[in-house]
């Protein structure tokens, strides 16, 4: 072979690796981005669960107990959490 051809076959084989490794890359981001989006909505789920058992505790404690006053109700000021991203 000759050294052309040689250049043309190295440059053939260089862009092949190039697109290979933009294609690896934008797989890469769409998972992180999907992994981040599921992260996100776990965290979520957590602080809903969180409050909804506050609430079911608090109506068991309120029907136990209802001469007793609760202070202050802890996520009167917590903001609303949009379900959607």
């Amino acid at each position: 072979m000759s050294i052309t051809k040689h250049v043309y076959a190295l440059k053939e084989v260089l862009n092949a690796k190039q697109i290979m490794i933009l294609r690896y890359r934008e797989e890469a981001i769409i998972n992180y981005k999907a992994f981040v989006i599921f992260k996100r909505r776990l965290e979520r789920s957590g602080v809903i669960l969180y409050q909804y058992r506050y609430y079911i505790t608090l109506a068991h404690f309120k029907m136990r107990y209802p001469k007793e006053e609760i202070e202050k109700d802890l996520f009167f000021n917590y903001p609303r959490i949009e379900m959607s991203l």
